[in-house]
């Protein structure tokens, strides 16, 4: 098997190459009390659920999906970066000590993260 060039001129295994299979979007409106507020998670988790819908166009292979999933990247936010100043080893942290982690037990997978 041939290995292909992408991008930049690296060489990756067609096997391997990360794609897009669903998109979902989630926007928490404006004006919600601070109490009814999803939290960053909560946020990330909804909009995983409908990507994986919008992939498989079904309730039961989107969480069959979600449960097979090897990998979660997260990148940081400014309110993560605030948690971690405020709480540099994860302790006391009640946003996440570990984003991707969190996010995928939320959908019943458990990444090492």
């Amino acid at each position: 098997r041939r290995k292909k060039f992408i991008s930049g001129g690296t060489m990756a295994d067609p096997e391997t190459v990360p794609v897009i299979v669903g998109v979902g979007r989630f926007t928490q409106r404006k004006g919600v009390a601070i109490d009814d507020a999803y939290s960053p998670i909560d946020i990330m988790a909804r909009t995983c659920r409908e990507a994986a819908q919008n992939a498989t166009n079904s309730y039961y292979k989107a969480i069959h999906l979600l449960k097979s999933v090897e990998a979660v990247a997260v990148v940081q936010s400014a309110t993560e970066t605030r948690a971690k100043r405020n709480f540099p080893t994860g302790a006391d942290c009640t946003i996440s000590p570990n984003w991707p982690k969190s996010l995928g037990k939320s959908f019943g997978n458990d990444i090492a993260g």
